[in-house]
């Protein structure tokens, strides 16, 4: 194995994609988009194992062609580098806008803001981007640890990746409910939680409850 495999396969780290040659792929027509998109996910996967299904746009530049291309590509979410600064849960996954880069002069406050706001009825989303590269050139490495002490280890936050994230939302929106939504079904292969009636509620993989 070489060193990029020793360090990712089995590692709990998620591989994403950018393209063969971190082009502007909203510049290239369909047809190369569609190979910088298969070509890099296929070279990856054969790389690393597993399944590639996500990555980020180079330069943070897309188009509707491109999204589309990605779409009809089977790709499941792509990032951009547009911050929202806020903490809601993403409605496009293929326009998928971050919260914050890491040298956001904001990313302090926001991080207070996560940690404080009372969560009730709609889960935050908190997602930060960055370079490996920048912490160097921003000098910004003492900075971005400080914040991520104050993150970690919270018993009411999930710490997860870009897919997990994803497949998680897309089943917790899958649930099957009957009309009076009395009855709900989880066709999927992982388990969702929800609240519902000032109660909380597991309803496993293929479990169907009544409520």
């Amino acid at each position: 194995l070489n060193q990029a495999q020793k360090v990712y396969i089995g590692s709990g780290h998620e591989i994403g994609f950018h393209g063969c040659i971190h082009g502007f792929m909203d510049s290239m027509p369909a047809n190369r988009q569609v190979y910088e998109i298969i070509e890099d996910r296929a070279l990856l996967e054969k790389q690393f194992g597993g399944m590639v299904r996500g990555g980020a746009y180079p330069f943070g530049t897309h188009s509707d062609q491109l999204v589309e291309a990605l779409r009809a590509s089977g790709v499941a979410y792509f990032r951009t580098v547009h911050s929202t600064h806020n903490f809601e849960v993403p409605q496009d996954w293929l326009r998928l806008n971050p919260c914050c880069h890491h040298d956001d002069e904001k990313f302090p406050e926001l991080v207070d803001k996560f940690l404080e706001t009372k969560v009730w009825a709609r889960p935050l989303f908190f997602y930060v981007w960055g370079h490996a590269y920048e912490f160097e050139q921003f000098n910004n490495w003492d900075r971005f640890e400080e914040q991520a002490k104050k993150l970690a280890n919270h018993d009411n936050v999930w710490y997860a990746t870009n897919i997990e994230l994803y497949d998680y939302i897309k089943a917790y929106e899958g649930l099957r409910l009957s009309c009076d939504g009395g009855l709900i079904e989880n066709p999927f292969a992982i388990s969702v939680f929800f609240w519902a009636d000032g109660k909380d509620y597991e309803i496993k993989p293929g479990q169907r409850i009544q409520l």
